[in-house]
C-alpha cells in the first residue's frame, strides 16, 4: 500500500525475472553456508561488492546512461578510467554508494548532501561549475 492507502502495482519483465533468478542462485549458497567459514566470508564480500556494482549500473541506466552491462561491470572491477559520460555516471554512482555505506551512521547534513551531489555529477555535466 502507498502512504495514501492506494494499492501498488508492478510488472515483472523478463530482465527482472532473470536478475532475480541470478540473485536467488548466488544468495542461496551464501545464506546456506557456515558464516564462520573463510570461504563463505569471501563469497559474502564478493556478493555485496557485485550487488553494489549492479545497483550503480541499474541506477545510472535509469538516469540515462547507455552502455553494455558487461563492459560497465568490468570497468568497475578493474577500476578502469571511464571512456565516456555514460561510464562516468556508473563510476560516480558506484563511488557514491560506497561513500554512503561509509557514512550510514552519521547524521545527514547539508554539507554531506552537497558532497554527494558533487560526487554524482563530477565529470558528467556540460558545465562543470554546476556540480
Amino acid at each position: 500500500m502507498s502512504v495514501t492507502g492506494q494499492p501498488l502495482w508492478y510488472v515483472s519483465t523478463d530482465d527482472v525475472t532473470r536478475e532475480l533468478h541470478l540473485v536467488d542462485q548466488q544468495l542461496g549458497g551464501i545464506l546456506g553456508g557456515d558464516s564462520t567459514s573463510p570461504d563463505t566470508k569471501d563469497l559474502s564480500d564478493r556478493y555485496v561488492i557485485s550487488s553494489l556494482m549492479e545497483e550503480a549500473i541499474a541506477s545510472s541506466r535509469i538516469e540515462g546512461a547507455s552502455t553494455v552491462h558487461r563492459i560497465a561491470k568490468e570497468m568497475l572491477r578493474r577500476n578502469r578510467t571511464p571512456r565516456d559520460t555514460h561510464e562516468r555516471m556508473i563510476l560516480n554512482n558506484y563511488r557514491a554508494i560506497n561513500w554512503i555505506r561509509g557514512h550510514k551512521d552519521a547524521d545527514l547534513t547539508p554539507s554531506m548532501l552537497l558532497e554527494l551531489q558533487r560526487m554524482l555529477t563530477e565529470g558528467t555535466l556540460e558545465r562543470p561549475d554546476e556540480c
